[in-house]
């Protein structure tokens, strides 16, 4: 396979390429992007972009085209140049179409951009366009100052004026004559197999392909009749890639397979789902969508009531603080205050989390996954220890539901048992606090039943501690005496800004 890249011979006729650099500079208007084929003959072209034209937003476009007039081509495109007889006779683009069409609608529409190898006057002329701090400008006066009309993107003088300093300013030049000719890495008459490979490792590089092109790339190979270790051969990844990629197709249940190509889970998430029985991934995928539903509806309700409540502090703080300052009590007037803010800022804070709860809802994420396969019952086919959070999770948590008893077990439908929830958290405690005499969670059991006794004592220091069983008889009632409206003359103000930290503990509230 040829991997000639950046040849320093210099070529006569033809397209001329100069320069002997890594980087030398091709003609711009002589680059050709490789149309796409039509819808259901793609595996009859080993070559073409494998992102789908339809990721190229115009919003990501706007902002490229922005950046590269501002601040230059900041990683030069891949092309691949054809040769007879020693001329250049055609420059095909393997990588960098994204940045490769917003220059070249740039230089189709003559738009402005900076140059720093551009030579700045003394003083700049009335009508003369310039840069001014990423904003670029028509000149309407220059004194002291340089007085501009700022452009918007698409070069359209808008309302907008404002004044720099001199320092501030610099010229531009017409995007045609600065990119007329753009640095490329050249490849010299490379087959459409190595070609295919670098465009995949450059857009891995800058922006990685989605799953859906990664797909729909390793199944038209595959229509051409290419083995999976040709196909790790032709994009340079490995067979376990391949093979993933290859099976999302046949084995993800179907919505599983439409929710990973909508991108609303991730590739890890479904390769998650295929470490199931296939047999069983239907009834873990419908677990996993309402176990998502259930945790998305769950924190969205959390959120609501944390803001409402957070709300109420700060309404209830603001109306006493006015009468604390009626009464000419400062003092608690600045308390008040205190609390007021506090709550301001946790109801924001739990508004923004409902709000991305909703946004995010229908997002299969691996937690789903892990809990679904829990309610359903069901395991991997290679079982793994399980990590500290999801046995907290799973035998702890998930566990309190089932501690009253009448619930009802999912496969057997059969009553489940109190009394074996509850061994079944104190083992789990047991082991994530290191306690390595299992023993003594039976006799700290039979013990707690009443149905055995300890001779001469505690039955066990180290015995698991569930905190959901401590019951505080001694809780401040500060807060509550306070939001039912009680007098707030009468009110310890330092344990209500306790009570505030205790109900809205500020770690609950992190970013993730």
């Amino acid at each position: 396979m040829t991997t000639k890249a950046s040849s320093p011979v210099k070529k006569r006729g033809g397209i001329q390429i100069t320069g002997d650099g890594k980087y030398p500079l091709v003609p711009t208007d002589k680059i050709e992007i490789v149309e796409r084929p039509e819808p259901g003959e793609e595996s009859e072209k080993i070559f073409f972009n494998p992102r789908d034209i339809s990721s190229f937003t115009p919003e990501e476009m706007d902002e490229l085209r922005l950046s590269i007039r501002i601040d230059g081509l900041q990683a030069p495109p891949l092309v691949r140049a054809f040769t007879d007889l020693g001329s250049v006779i055609k420059v095909e683009l393997i990588a960098g179409e994204r940045r490769f069409r917003s220059l070249r609608e740039i230089i189709e529409n003559d738009l402005p951009c900076f140059d720093e190898d551009a030579k700045k006057p003394k003083k700049f002329n009335v009508g003369q366009i310039v840069v001014c701090r990423g904003n670029f400008c028509q000149v309407v006066a220059h004194d002291k100052m340089v007085s501009v009309q700022i452009l918007d993107n698409n070069n359209v003088l808008t309302e907008q004026n404002q004044e720099f300093a001199y320092e501030d300013v610099h010229p531009t030049i017409t995007g045609s004559k600065l990119y007329s000719h753009i640095p490329c890495r050249v490849y010299y008459d490379i087959s459409d197999a190595f070609a295919l490979r670098l465009a995949f490792g450059e857009n891995d590089k800058h922006k990685s392909l989605s799953t859906k092109e990664e797909i729909n790339l390793v199944e038209r190979l595959k229509r051409r009749g290419l083995t999976p270790l040709e196909i790790i051969e032709y994009l340079g990844s490995n067979l376990t890639w391949v093979s993933q990629t290859a099976n999302f197709s046949t084995e993800l249940p179907a919505d599983a397979l439409e929710c990973l190509l909508q991108g609303n889970m991730k590739r890890h998430t479904a390769v998650r789902i295929m470490g199931y029985k296939i047999n069983d991934r239907d009834g873990l995928w419908k677990s996993t969508v309402e176990a998502e539903a259930e945790e998305t509806a769950k924190a969205i309700e959390q959120a609501d009531d944390e803001a409402t409540k957070a709300e109420d502090y700060e309404l209830l703080a603001l109306s006493d603080k006015k009468k604390a300052i009626k009464a000419g009590d400062t003092k608690t007037a600045s308390k008040l205050d205190r609390v007021a803010a506090k709550a301001a800022s946790t109801a924001k804070k739990a508004r923004d989390r409902r709000e991305k709860a909703e946004s995010e809802s229908g997002h299969i994420k691996t937690g789903h996954v892990q809990k679904g396969a829990a309610k359903a019952g069901l395991s991997p086919k290679k079982a793994k220890m399980l990590p500290k959070e999801e046995i907290e999770e799973c035998y702890i948590a998930n566990m309190e539901q089932h501690l009253e008893g009448e619930t009802i077990d999912p496969i057997c439908g059969e009553e489940i048992p109190a009394d074996m929830v509850a061994l079944v958290r104190l083992t789990a405690l047991a082991i994530l606090n290191g306690n390595r005499d299992p023993l003594s969670v039976i006799r700290h059991y039979m013990v707690d039943q009443e149905r055995w006794q300890v001779q001469g004592g505690d039955p066990d220091d180290d015995t698991p501690d569930d905190d959901d069983d401590d019951d505080d008889d001694d809780d401040d009632d500060t807060a509550d005496t306070w939001l039912s409206g009680g007098d707030p003359s009468e009110i310890d103000l330092d344990a209500l800004e306790d009570d505030f930290e205790d109900d809205f503990p500020r770690g609950n509230f992190d970013e993730d």
